[in-house]
């Protein structure tokens, strides 16, 4: 944290009632297995978990203090009694921002934004060093953005912050909580439509990022996204900044590419164009989706200048350092992660999440590769209404990509699997899977695994990794 903060401080501002005193803390913590000595120990609640089974443990670990829901008479620690330990967390979490002076940039999306917040980090550290902060992980909903926010110290400037959702007014909690200096909505697609009940919806609750942006923040808006027209009426009042790779826009983006080529390994270069100045980027990435994502990584950074009132020339934040921070950003486990294969085979692991159109973006990877492509793929959750259709659909993209060989398991892949072709096999079990696909491995294959993280699909990336000295290449 940045500074000591104490309860009677967050009672006075937030309400709820102390108990056996006061105390002053400098760090927090959920987990009792995880609490350092002076921790304050905040008593979540959750469907199928309540920490306040733990306030002893926690007590015998050295914490300072609790938040709990309900005061327990055997302990002698100071506790801050509240009604939601949850909203709390948040609720010292708007405590540390209130004394955090640097910058911050919120991304969310419905596919992309891990990816994107790792290149503007990369860009971050090669302007900033030690100063540069970002959300490790998936901490991005209404526990981690909070943590996230408690992490920053003093030493931290410049900070990303990934924020997730699964329904309306979500985002615009942790948007005010973060209170982003800039904001961006990288993408909307069908990705957990059941939450939201709509795509419609979702762009909606996407969009509630902007409605915490500070008085001077600056909106980064994707033109290339059917949903732009919203968004940019949505904050027509506010500092924007655009980008996309259609030049056909209009507005004309601020932030677009040109010259964009598929590098034989497998990643793109292009002329970036910041304004009317452009400057070369090979991205170290797999696939040509990913030009999207540096461009909107490159806004977000150009955005951060002009919300301070300043040029983006005169701006630590030059072009020439964003494109270094780009080619140096080298991707985020289970994300398009190319690994060396047993029996000289490569993995493309993919297993972290799926949608229907980062699916396909990951297909399209696997597509241009030269070799015997197998795309292996377990269920797509969260699709509501459109599940069917989507696993459906993603059959046909395979089929029509020339995709080899299609390995499915789940309960909905299958309708995937009967869209293929001749070379489909489906497996009721991941186990099956996993034999099936080791029998397939040799140098000449490409395994690309997609699935949703529900699906489990890093067992059979751990299945299928190299264990011996053999290298192997992404072409062959």
């Amino acid at each position: 944290m940045i500074n000591t903060l104490s309860l009677s401080s967050l009672q006075a501002r937030f309400g709820g009632e102390l108990v056996n005193g006061d105390v002053q803390f400098f760090s927090v913590s959920t987990n009792t297995r995880e609490l350092s000595e002076k921790d304050l120990f905040i008593a979540l609640k959750g469907e199928r978990f309540d920490a306040h089974n733990f306030l002893d443990s926690a007590q015998i670990s050295g914490a300072c203090g609790l938040v709990v829901e309900q005061v327990d008479v055997t302990i002698s620690l100071p506790q801050w009694v509240v009604k939601d330990t949850t909203l709390a967390l948040g609720d010292i979490a708007r405590a540390q921002r209130d004394q955090f002076t640097g910058k911050v940039v919120a991304v969310t999306g419905s596919s992309g934004k891990t990816t994107v917040k790792g290149m503007i980090f990369s860009v971050f550290q090669i302007a900033y060093g030690e100063q540069a902060f970002a959300t490790k992980g998936n901490l991005n909903n209404h526990i981690g953005v909070p943590l996230t926010m408690l992490s920053l110290e003093k030493s931290h400037q410049y900070a990303v912050i990934e924020m997730g959702a699964s329904s309306l007014k979500e985002i615009d909690y942790l948007t005010h909580i973060a209170k982003p200096d800039v904001a961006m909505v990288n993408n909307v697609m069908a990705a957990h439509v059941e939450g939201f009940g709509s795509i419609d919806n979702i762009a909606t609750a996407k969009g509630e990022i902007y409605e915490g942006l500070q008085e001077n923040g600056a909106a980064v808006i994707n033109l290339d996204d059917v949903y732009a027209p919203q968004w940019l009426e949505q904050n027509y009042q506010r500092q924007i900044i655009t980008y996309g790779l259609h030049e056909s826009h209009h507005p004309y983006p601020h932030i677009q590419a040109k010259n964009v080529e598929h590098n034989t390994d497998g990643c793109a270069s292009f002329q970036l164009c910041i304004s009317e100045k452009e400057y070369p980027v090979h991205l170290c990435v797999l696939g040509m989706h990913n030009v999207a994502n540096a461009l909107a990584a490159t806004a977000c950074a150009y955005g951060l200048g002009l919300s301070s009132g300043e040029n983006l020339t005169s701006d630590v934040i030059t072009g020439d350092v964003i494109a270094k921070g780009l080619a140096n950003f080298t991707g985020t486990a289970g994300r398009l992660e190319r690994m060396d294969g047993m029996n000289g085979s490569v993995v493309i692991d993919d297993s972290y999440n799926a949608n229907p159109r980062s699916v396909c973006a990951a297909i399209d990877v696997l597509a241009d590769v030269p070799a015997k492509k197998i795309l292996i793929l377990g269920d797509m959750a969260e699709l509501g209404d459109e599940t069917l259709q989507a696993h459906q659909d993603i059959g046909l993209y395979s089929r029509d990509k020339n995709i080899d060989y299609l390995l499915t398991v789940g309960k909905y892949t299958k309708a995937a699997s009967d869209h293929f072709s001749m070379n489909n096999f489906h497996f009721d079990h991941i186990d099956q899977l996993i034999d099936a696909a080791k029998v397939m491995a040799d140098n000449h294959t490409v395994f690309l695994i997609k699935g949703s993280r529900s699906s489990r699909m890093d067992r059979v990336v751990e299945a299928l990794k190299q264990r011996g000295e053999d290298d192997a290449s992404l072409v062959s």
